[in-house]
């Protein structure tokens, strides 16, 4: 019953369009298909909750404090063949920096922030960074 009224909402909703809409502002090709992958969701707490974060965001938008997402890139296909022990490209190394910069940077963004966006600041715990590997792969 319950995949059945999401469903109906869904349809509803023409919540597909609404997603499509939405992974036009996606800065990669991983955001694009993240943002198309979301689901409805019934549970009124998590509704509240991402509401929250969702005004966080905007009110950090709205005082010109933008995340420093510019250098983020799909990098799966590079850590897997790096996985396997394959070898890979200079420009996939470089990225994958870039990716590392993006995420320590991003750990300094929610905290510089917690005043602003007390729930935003739970996503500083769910990012790592490793500023060693990162140097390691610029200096190289």
């Amino acid at each position: 019953m319950l995949n059945e009224n999401l469903n109906h909402h869904h349809i509803a909703l023409e919540f597909d369009k609404v997603l499509d809409f939405l992974s036009e502002f996606a800065l990669s090709e991983l955001g694009k298909e993240r943002c198309r992958a979301v689901q409805l969701c019934e549970n009124s707490s998590v509704i509240l909750k991402k509401l929250a974060q969702t005004t966080e965001a905007r009110t950090l938008l709205n005082q010109f404090i933008e995340p420093p997402l510019e250098n983020i890139q799909d990098i799966k296909a590079s850590l897997s063949d790096a996985k396997k022990g394959l070898t890979i490209s200079a420009e996939e190394l470089v990225q994958i920096a870039n990716v590392l910069k993006t995420a320590r940077l991003m750990m300094r963004y929610f905290s510089r922030n917690k005043n602003i966006a007390p729930e935003l600041s739970e996503f500083e715990d769910l990012v790592s960074e490793n500023k060693e590997l990162e140097d390691k792969i610029i200096d190289t």
